[in-house]
Formats: C-alpha cells, structure tokens, sequence
C-alpha cells in the first residue's frame, strides 16, 4: 500500500481512481438523479409543447390577418389594424428562439450524462435493447 499523500491515509492506488467511479454510478442510480431527469424531460416536453403552440397559434393569426387585411383592404380599415401587430413577429420570433435554445440545452444536458455514464459505466451497461433505444433518441434532434 503507499500512503496517499493529501488525506494522510494509507489505501490502495487503484481505489482512488475507483472512488470517483464509484460515486458516479452511486449518483446515477440515486433518487435524486432520477428525479432531476424527470424534471428535465417534464421542462423539455413544455418547451417544445409551448414552441408548438406558439408557431400554431402565429400561424393560425398570420392565416387569417392576411385574409381579413385583403378584404378591408378596399374599405380602408388597414391601418390601425396593421400596426396593432406590428411588434409581434418579433417578439414571437424571439419567444420561439429562446425555447428552441432552451430544449436544445436540456439535450446536451442528456449528451453530456451520456458520455459521463459510458465513461463510468463502461459500454457493457448499454447492451440491453431498451439502453441503446433510450441513448439513440437523444443525440437526433440535437
């Protein structure tokens, strides 16, 4: 055994490089990971819903102020109907962006724990069908 020098005890060499394995995988079996990657699947799932309904809703008025402009085109009642929308394209652009960004975070978010878990885990954790499925998923819309 050599001594370790930083916590003045004496252990293997081989177990420090171990400890930080060991509590890794510890962590990913933990409730708490559990729970923080429903959090971040449940926050994904309204950032793309909110993202949908939002483009659903633009388009659906887009639609529907080119057909209504178009006949009050000739009575003259354009004007204060045009300019009551005029900052919402970009605002909506902007909107759409940022949760566009954001669901993309939240991906590389499950790239990065990919990467770590088959770092800790070593690739003979990823055999089972429904962990190559899972892991498959995540890198395609990124």
């Amino acid at each position: 055994m050599k001594p370790d020098v930083e916590s003045g005890c004496c252990r293997p060499a081989r177990s420090r490089g171990r400890g930080l394995r060991v509590t890794l995988a510890d962590f990913f079996e933990s409730h708490l990971y559990h729970v923080s990657v429903i959090f971040l699947i449940a926050l994904d799932l309204c950032l793309v819903i909110t993202d949908i309904a939002l483009s659903l809703v633009y388009c659906s008025s887009n639609h529907n102020d080119g057909h209504s402009s178009g006949e009050h085109a000739d009575e003259g009642g354009e004007g204060s109907h045009g300019s009551s929308h005029s900052s919402t394209p970009h605002a909506v652009h902007i909107t759409e962006e940022v949760l566009a960004w954001g669901s993309v975070g939240i991906l590389s978010i499950f790239l990065i724990e990919f990467l770590v878990q088959l770092l800790v885990l070593g690739p003979k954790h990823f055999k089972h069908v429904a962990q190559v499925r899972e892991r498959c998923c995540v890198p395609i819309p990124v």
